[in-house]
């Protein structure tokens, strides 16, 4: 039984590696990524160490590698870009940093001395009773690194366990050096719980529901805390939602896809890809009390769309919903490259078009309908709703951006495209250019230290409103998106432990298919917080 920071590990470095390829890199000067993993002081042998491009239209194939017999490792043939370095060691954590390095590598550079220093993980392990002592089986466990002080804990994030074993057994392990929550059942945040039985309520170590009241867990460095035992007394109230799909006529429809969205105090929760039977019905078990909303989603195979059925679970199940599919709304014409360079030699059909009506309620979250566009440069968007359309064009050609600059519908520009209930608009013409210019940067800093995960750089051009946020990485560097060629603003922020901003910025001049350079200095030597976020 694992953590899911094991897992997220194992997802990176060894499930990831059947991701299939994009379009073939460039061919350019190959870099290298080297350094030495070790434990207690001592190379470690024998463990893989992966560098994954974090570039849309790139491979996600990790280049891997493994340490020789002295803990060092050297990955060739890395292509320009932004890459996420780590070792592949469940057994072990890396220790007092962040387990991924962030890097962005340029072209022949030899990047060295990119180390790792392992530790071995934490352990709590335990059961989970009910309330006459017997063991509850397949039951999920949660554990809740804590911050701050005792009195007052944060909790920053929570890490999931496999379900407890035939005894009621759930070890979790690989854990940083901390202070945990353990807890075991059903939190009310969560949905739905498909398959269970019975649910309980959300239960902490060793038999409260309230966090405050949970015993807290101590983690050191390849310690094992036994016995952290829970006993789940509360069970949650679960009911069953029936539904019905129909289309306007109301013939049920078959085969659909829909989503259920849950509403928090401040936030909604979505979970989707589930389909009607064979007749139109829905049925949904183990549906926990709270206010939800049901809806279709976009499908190439239905042009249909639903305003969301909302409805409430309070103390029994729902029955007779009925979503009522309308038919759907759709955009259809032609995409024109408009001074895209020959050299990029881009095809429309390597492209996607994007289509959205303006959402007036910012607790929908319904997919953006979507289609491929066809090597003629033709298009066809249906599933939409009424209201005003916007449209975007995606390629997942590594380093080229788009973005639509003219809509014209039969040869009149228009500033806005209004599609209105059952109207189906033909005959637009869209011009899309390419965004190839970049900016590259570093950040220094002066009279102190800082963490440059701490550090938020936000690049926007002269005139627009809103601008990208490049991340920063652990050497200080960042590489925006595909931009416009034009004169952008660089505003490189940190906020320091007293909260208070310091900032500095520069203008920079992009242009199609160059990368701008740009150097900015941070300095610290006012702060009296010494500059330590």
């Amino acid at each position: 039984m694992v953590s899911s920071t094991v897992k997220i590990i194992g997802c990176l470095f060894v499930a990831c590696l059947m991701v299939q390829a994009q379009n073939p890199a460039q061919k350019t000067n190959p870099s290298t990524i080297s350094g030495k993993v070790t434990f207690k002081g001592k190379g470690l042998p024998g463990i893989t160490v992966g560098a994954r491009s974090q570039q849309s239209g790139r491979s996600r194939n990790p280049l891997m590698v493994t340490t020789d017999q002295l803990g060092n490792y050297r990955i060739p043939n890395v292509s320009p870009g932004e890459y996420e370095v780590m070792p592949a060691a469940p057994q072990y954590l890396v220790g007092g940093q962040a387990p991924i390095k962030k890097l962005i590598v340029s072209e022949g550079e030899n990047l060295e001395n990119v180390d790792f220093v392992l530790v071995r993980g934490g352990v709590i392990t335990g059961k989970v009773v009910g309330a006459d002592g017997r063991p509850l089986i397949e039951e999920p466990v949660e554990i809740f690194p804590m911050g701050g002080t005792d009195a007052k804990p944060l909790v920053l994030m929570n890490l999931h366990s496999d379900p407890t074993d035939d005894r009621g057994v759930y070890r979790i392990w690989g854990l940083r050096p901390g202070k945990y929550r353990v807890a075991a059942g059903v939190s009310q945040e969560r949905m739905y719980v498909r398959g269970t039985p019975s649910v309980y309520s959300q239960t902490y170590h060793p038999s409260t529901t309230d966090p405050s009241e949970a015993t807290l867990i101590t983690v050191t460095e390849g310690s094992e805390a036994t016995n952290v035992d829970i006993t789940l007394r509360r069970t949650v109230n679960v009911f069953t939602v029936y539904a019905r799909v129909v289309d306007a006529e109301g013939k049920p429809l078959p085969n659909a896809m829909y989503a259920l969205q849950k509403f928090e105090q401040n936030s909604s929760m979505t979970t989707s890809g589930f389909t009607s039977d064979s007749r139109g019905e829905i049925k949904i078990d183990n549906v926990t009390p709270g206010k939800y909303a049901l809806y279709l989603e976009p499908s190439k195979a239905v042009d249909v769309y639903t305003e969301p059925v909302r409805f409430e679970v309070v103390d029994q199940d729902v029955k007779d919903l009925v979503i009522k599919a309308s038919s759907g709304n759709s955009v259809s014409g032609v995409v024109v490259l408009d001074g895209v360079d020959e050299k990029l030699a881009i095809k429309p059909n390597e492209l996607m078009m994007l289509a959205r009506a303006e959402n007036k309620d910012p607790n929908n979250h319904i997919r953006t309908p979507s289609a491929v566009i066809n090597p003629d440069g033709s298009f066809h968007v249906g599933g939409l709703r009424p209201g005003v359309i916007e449209l975007a064009v995606w390629g997942q050609r590594q380093g080229v951006a788009f973005e639509v600059t003219q809509i014209a519908r039969d040869g009149v520009v228009q500033s806005a495209v209004e599609i209105k209930p059952g109207e189906q608009i033909k005959g637009l013409r869209v011009l899309v250019k390419t965004r190839t210019g970049r900016v590259r940067g570093l950040v220094k800093v002066e009279n102190g230290r800082i963490g440059f995960s701490h550090v938020s750089v936000n690049i926007k051009k002269i005139g627009e409103n809103s601008g990208v946020m490049p991340q920063v990485d652990d050497r200080g560097r960042f590489l925006s998106d595909p931009l416009s060629a034009g004169l952008y603003e660089v505003v490189v922020t940190v906020y320091t432990a007293h909260g208070r901003p310091i900032s500095t910025q520069q203008q920079v001049a992009v242009a199609d298919n160059q990368v701008a350079e740009v150097m900015l200095t941070l300095d610290l030597k006012s702060d009296p917080g010494q500059g330590r976020p």
